[in-house]
């Protein structure tokens, strides 16, 4: 098999059938991802950053979506990663990266992801369990 990216798994391209033009594309946008990622981790947790700390952490998802199906993959959130790099999330990363395929275990106390940042998401939650 020929080498046909330095950063990407050349297997995964090859079993794909992903053309020339994919995986530049692949190779911007986990260059792209990479950047978000740094600059949210550079970012210091305050009221005054919480907005951009929040849309960063969206970003980051819409990146994975934009990766899965560049991929050829399903666009699906129970494969995403990427999210854990998020140094200001407390939700188990060990935890999360043994269930990756079936679903995500958020932190109710994470400043990203818990009640207090996302209200309207636990609410969801919370009617759903009620029934």
């Amino acid at each position: 098999m020929e080498k046909v990216s330095k950063i990407l798994n050349n297997r995964l391209i090859e079993q794909q059938g992903l053309n020339e033009k994919t995986v530049r594309l692949l190779e911007e946008k986990h260059s792209e991802l990479n950047q978000i990622i740094d600059m949210l981790n550079g970012l210091e947790w305050s009221e005054e950053n919480k907005a951009q700390i929040l849309q960063l952490t969206d970003n980051i998802e819409l990146m994975e979506f934009q990766l899965q199906k560049l991929w050829g993959f399903p666009q699906d959130k129970n494969y995403h990663s990427h999210w854990l790099r998020n140094q200001k999330c407390s939700c188990p990363r060990l935890d999360n990266m043994d269930y990756l395929g079936y679903g995500q275990i958020k932190s109710g106390a994470c400043l990203i992801h818990g009640e207090e940042a996302r209200p309207e998401f636990w609410k969801n939650l919370k009617q759903a369990r009620q029934g």
